[in-house]
């Protein structure tokens, strides 16, 4: 039979307690997934008799992610920031661009494109 912690069940996260928590609920989800695995594999191996989070109800999908687009001037700042940094300006250009392209805006990198930045 195997020891139980001293505290008890104090090392799981607050969400797996029941304690109402403001962790994504993509993170819920993965503690009853991991939780789960891990009662299987005793269950599995004899060490229980049970899986006691079969009872526990699964936490629902949460709202998928969503893109921080930076703004025109945070995009700036950046840039401004990095010049002395080739690969990191090149980086965050890049990563302004695509962002700029999947929202579908025009404006969304303040006007700036490839060649304008590469223009200064």
């Amino acid at each position: 039979m195997l020891a139980r912690p001293r505290h008890g069940a104090c090392w799981l996260r607050p969400s797996i307690r029941g304690v109402t928590s403001t962790r994504p609920q993509r993170t819920r989800r993965r503690d009853y997934a991991v939780l789960r695995l891990v009662f299987e594999f005793a269950v599995g191996r004899v060490y229980r008799p049970d899986n006691p989070v079969r009872a526990v109800k699964k936490p629902p999908r949460g709202d998928e992610r969503q893109a921080n687009v930076l703004t025109p001037e945070q995009v700036e700042s950046l840039l401004n920031a990095a010049k002395h940094h080739p690969m990191l300006w090149l980086f965050i250009l890049t990563c302004a661009e695509l962002a700029s392209a999947q929202t579908a805006k025009p404006s969304g990198s303040g006007g700036r494109t490839w060649t304008s930045a590469m223009r200064g």
